[in-house]
């Protein structure tokens, strides 16, 4: 039997999802909300952001709120990151760095 008619018999579904590394940890993200992986090149400090927000970027003359997450884990935040995930939700999206480029895995749900 086929990998789709097997799924489809069996109800399952594939998940696709992005394997994020942060502080030497590894985290997925629903591939469904990543819009994009770049290089950040430059961070703007805004003012009065909440901690979480380092500042924003412009990524093709789109400014792009990046967020830190390790301080929020409790992770190691002494190295530079020098990439970030669009993640979008609706018309809302933010770029969440990451220390590497993030690995797609594809995985079977029954």
């Amino acid at each position: 039997m086929s990998e789709p008619a097997r799924i489809q018999a069996t109800g399952s579904s594939t998940i696709r999802a992005a394997i994020i590394s942060m502080g030497g940890e590894l985290f997925t993200i629903d591939l469904k909300n990543v819009r994009e992986v770049f290089v950040v090149k430059s961070i703007t400090p805004v003012p009065g952001m909440p901690s979480g927000l380092v500042g924003v970027t412009n990524l093709r003359g789109t400014v792009i709120p990046l967020l830190d997450l390790r301080p929020m884990f409790s992770l190691n935040a002494e190295a530079a990151l020098t990439h970030a995930v669009v993640v979008q939700h609706g018309n809302w999206q933010v770029g969440v760095l990451v220390d590497t480029v993030p690995e797609i895995r594809s995985t079977i749900r029954e």
